[in-house]
């Protein structure tokens, strides 16, 4: 009996036979060119603010749309010249959103002192206060390129909604705006909560920290931290700061981490805001984090091209993690911790 020694196959003619076989089976595989498509990533935010008036603060609205236009082909042209226009179906409102710089368009945070390249693409944003479109209003969504495409998209903005139990005095912004502002106890949670939304198929709360890195002066802190974390629809709670920790629990220091899971420190702010979504909004923010298998976009843009046109309602306000006398007799506690 012959051996084969280990590792090696006995060249027999039956194998060589069916190795042959096998290589005439190859054929030429022709791999088609990547398509150039349009990509619409659209956002309209309507925000309740408030005005400085000689009879004291006057509630408004806010508008701000924005379209970011971009190409799947790499070696497509860096911009994308349009006509962007945000209507009403009836047509008795049309705005047509200017061009500007694609930083206005950036939908991260990126802390002060930090920079990054323009995303390659267009920019067009508007903003308007008071807010010609109220909440709960249907708006068409129209982008027609220099080079003759056409995208479309509709959204009905989620009903407008009420902090609930959220007592505040008033902090002057710049351009005579005001925001209502509060005080958390150091080292303490605070509930936000909300009034249901109508149409909203979800709840984003977003806020920005700021003061860590003189709070915990042992660790390396960002000046200006962004945290978010996502409600869905029927939720009507977040609370401030430990459930906005959901999405970059794996990504923060561990003692930013823990000292957040306890409160806000003590000398801290945070700019705190909470948006009612629309479907479009929410089925193309669906992450990794709801999806094993990664991100799962369901597009609301249709035509010459492929995108989202989400739209919310949105309240913000300020807190402060402070105790000091002098200050607690000027703004009142946001409300009781969360027990």
């Amino acid at each position: 009996m012959r051996m084969v020694e280990p590792g090696r196959w006995p060249r027999t003619p039956a194998l060589l036979l069916a190795l042959a076989a096998l290589g005439c089976e190859i054929q030429e595989i022709t791999l088609a060119e990547p398509e150039d498509i349009v990509i619409a990533e659209g956002h309209l935010v309507v925000t309740r603010g408030f005005l400085a008036t000689p009879g004291g603060p006057e509630a408004t609205t806010i508008m701000t749309a924005r379209v970011f236009l971009h190409r799947t082909f790499p070696g497509s042209p860096p911009t994308v010249p349009a006509t962007v226009t945000v209507r009403a179906p009836d047509g008795a409102l049309s705005l047509e959103l200017p061009q500007v710089g694609q930083e206005a368009c950036r939908l991260f945070f990126l802390p002060e002192g930090q920079e990054a390249p323009p995303p390659s693409g267009s920019c067009y944003r508007l903003e308007l206060s008071p807010s010609p479109i109220p909440p709960g209003a249907t708006v068409e969504l129209d982008v027609l390129t220099d080079d003759g495409r056409r995208l479309t998209s509709t959204s009905t903005i989620p009903g407008d909604f009420e902090l609930v139990a959220l007592e505040s005095g008033m902090l002057d912004l710049p351009g005579g705006r005001l925001q209502p502002l509060c005080l958390v106890r150091p080292g303490t949670r605070f509930e936000v909560a909300w009034t249901s939304s109508a149409e909203a198929w979800g709840y984003l709360g977003e806020t920005v920290i700021v003061g860590l890195d003189q709070a915990i002066p042992e660790v390396e802190v960002p000046q200006e931290l962004y945290l978010n974390g996502l409600a869905l629809r029927g939720d009507t709670t977040i609370v401030l700061p430990s459930d906005f920790l959901v999405f970059e629990r794996f990504d923060l220091d561990r003692e930013i981490s823990l000292a957040l899971q306890e409160g806000m420190p003590r000398g801290t702010s945070a700019v705190v805001s909470v948006s009612s979504l629309d479907r479009n909004w929410v089925n193309w923010a669906r992450g990794g984090n709801f999806n094993p298998s990664g991100a799962v976009r369901i597009p609301s843009v249709f035509g010459a091209g492929t995108g989202v046109f989400g739209t919310a309602a949105r309240h913000e306000f300020t807190a402060w993690a402070l105790d000091d006398p002098t200050v607690v007799a000027q703004y009142p506690y946001c409300g009781p911790p969360e027990p």
